[in-house]
């Protein structure tokens, strides 16, 4: 894997779609892998404070933070990247916004910033979250 690009199994992206279009408005929560190896999407409360629930998923080992709104996603604000990165180092972005096109974007946090990465989508079951 390039350090600049993030391969997510179409199993897991169709999860996360259709986390996404069950709400309104604002989805996000945390990719979760259950002790037999499969993805979870554990969806947290839209107006949740990120720091909190980053701490409560941290017993959690969550692969990834995810969110997904109808309309344009601004970036994380720096104090929600920081507490994101205390419990995870990959946070993805799904725009339903557009007309019949996933957008999904990924972002590597780290020193309390987020990096972009490419996306891709594999039939493989495994992903390189790393």
């Amino acid at each position: 894997m390039a350090d600049d690009t993030l391969r997510l199994p179409r199993t897991l992206v169709n999860q996360l779609l259709r986390q996404a279009q069950r709400a309104a408005g604002l989805s996000q929560g945390f990719v979760l892998r259950d002790r037999h190896g499969r993805y979870q999407c554990e969806p947290i409360a839209a107006n949740a404070d990120l720091r909190l629930a980053a701490l409560q998923a941290r017993a959690h080992a969550p692969l990834a933070f995810y969110r997904s709104s109808n309309a344009p996603l601004s970036p994380l604000a720096d104090a929600q990247t920081a507490a994101l990165a205390s419990c995870t180092r990959l946070s993805l972005d799904i725009a339903l916004d557009t007309k019949g096109v996933l957008q999904l974007r990924g972002w590597r946090l780290a020193n309390g910033h987020a990096t972009p990465l490419e996306v891709a989508i594999t039939e493989s079951a495994q992903s390189d979250f790393s």
